[in-house]
């Protein structure tokens, strides 16, 4: 996996062609053709190029969304777990409702004010995505709020904001860490379906989803496409 990985990360040093560059006289090559290991789509495009350069596009999609995700969740969770009363009720309405709300139709109703590209379906995962990390952070920060240790930091004189990010955040880590990994695997996932229906990325550059739509129509003569 991590070889994988890598090598969708590092596709401008690994893929033999560019990934936009055409050969129409090569076109629909099979696989172990000379010079295309994994044959040629309809423009005579490297395939396996393509494919690296769509690893490349869904893994850096997928890491910038999780970051996203998780620095909003870990700031409304914190903040809603540790102050509560009116603050968390409003915050974890909130929270609920984004979490209830589907992320295909969050990315259609951006890409119907933005347009299609990646940026829209980026802040449409973004918008439903954090809400799961905010749960998470703000049951830790509940279960931590009357603990020792934060008790003698407010005796200290430390401020609401001090505390919560010095001292309760870090605790609740290890299990955003683990939902962030999880999450990723969802930003992949649904930047295909997106990319798939032409929501997503938009051509020339490659993605998962887009090459699977693209290559859709020729399963009759060229099925490696798919």
């Amino acid at each position: 996996m991590a070889v994988f990985v890598a090598a969708g990360l590092l596709a401008p040093l690994v893929a033999p062609y560019p990934y936009a560059a055409q050969d129409l006289i090569s076109a629909l090559k099979p696989p172990l053709s000379p010079h295309h290991l994994l044959g040629t789509d309809q423009f005579g495009r490297d395939l396996f190029s393509r494919i690296l350069f769509g690893a490349r596009t869904s893994f850096l999609f997928a890491i910038g969304v999780t970051i996203l995700s998780v620095l909003l969740g870990v700031v409304v969770g914190g903040i809603a777990g540790y102050f509560g009363g009116i603050i968390d009720l409003i915050l974890a309405a909130i929270v609920d409702l984004m979490w209830a709300f589907p992320i295909v139709l969050a990315a259609v109703l951006f890409v119907g004010l933005l347009g299609p590209g990646l940026t829209p379906s980026a802040l449409a995962i973004t918008v439903v995505n954090w809400a799961g990390t905010a749960r998470i952070v703000r049951g830790e920060v509940i279960s931590l709020r009357e603990r020792e240790f934060v008790e003698a930091a407010r005796a200290l004189g430390r401020g609401h904001l001090f505390i919560v990010f010095r001292h309760m955040i870090p605790n609740a880590l290890p299990a955003v860490l683990v939902l962030a990994s999880f999450s990723m695997g969802i930003a992949i996932l649904v930047e295909a379906s997106l990319s798939f229906i032409g929501l997503g990325a938009q051509p020339p550059l490659p993605s998962w989803g887009g090459l699977l739509s693209e290559g859709w129509g020729y399963n009759r003569y060229a099925p490696w496409l798919v």
